[in-house]
């Protein structure tokens, strides 16, 4: 079993850049999963070591858009069937198929075909394509193929650190938390660490190169005169939100 992670594309023509930003965020897997080995692909990495911690640990690393616990076999039909566990297969059904690389002789469509008519052989079940109870995924990537049910949703954003610097935050709500999150999200560091954002620091990278503050508040023109008495840039995210809103949200960051 491996633990297929997705880190969404990034818009950029640089491959480079790209690179240093999945080079990154594998970097934060290993610190947040020092005990797991990975191996990082273009499009995807794989963590191989205790399934459950490496969900566990992946719903709280910034950049990771989702992932899935898979079986990992051959790029070869029949070694695909026989990774699916038929038990889990809920009729009705559908099969969705991704050729991450197109080396594989068959398409995706003609792989969807091919297994779900291995299914219902097999199963009995249906097949509907737009109400399905249960999905059947196949990635072919390379020379292997990973067969999973599910994807779990990850924090998303970008891996932590790549913002290229250091934001200050003085904690004095709940509010200053969650815009240091927020920042954090968007790939910032954060110092200091508040305990609630433990969970959420994995990053690879030095806390050094202070480029601006954060700050919880929700008033334009408090932000304006916090700004006035600051050397430095003050990073705002919860303006526009109303108190209910930002206490919502909040809730279910840290719940």
């Amino acid at each position: 079993m491996v633990v297929v992670v997705r880190h969404g594309e990034i818009f950029t023509k640089s491959e480079a850049v790209r690179k240093r930003f999945v080079d990154l965020l594998a970097g934060n897997i290993r610190k947040a999963l020092p005990k797991h080995s990975l191996k990082v692909k273009r499009w995807r990495i794989l963590v191989y070591g205790d399934e459950e911690l490496a969900a566990e640990r992946l719903r709280k690393v910034f950049g990771v858009k989702n992932f899935s616990r898979a079986v990992e076999c051959k790029a070869d039909l029949n070694e695909a069937k026989k990774a699916i566990d038929l038990s889990r297969v809920e009729s009705p059904f559908r099969v969705s198929a991704q050729r991450i690389t197109k080396d594989f002789p068959m398409t995706s469509q003609e792989i969807e075909k091919n297994i779900g008519s291995f299914i219902v052989k097999e199963t009995g079940a249906s097949v509907d394509l737009k109400n399905p109870k249960t999905v059947v995924f196949v990635e072919v990537y390379d020379d292997k193929a990973f067969v999973f049910f599910e994807k779990e949703e990850g924090p998303g954003g970008l891996p932590l650190g790549s913002a290229g610097g250091v934001l200050k935050a003085e904690y004095v709500n709940d509010f200053d938390v969650l815009a240091a999150w927020m920042m954090m999200k968007r790939g910032a560091l954060v110092k200091p660490v508040h305990e609630k954002l433990r969970e959420w620091s994995n990053a690879s990278v030095d806390f050094n190169n202070i480029m601006g503050e954060v700050t919880g508040t929700l008033n334009a023109e408090e932000f304006v005169v916090m700004q006035g008495k600051r050397e430095l840039p003050l990073f705002a995210p919860l303006i526009g939100f109303s108190e209910e809103e930002a206490r919502n949200f909040y809730k279910r960051v840290f719940s």
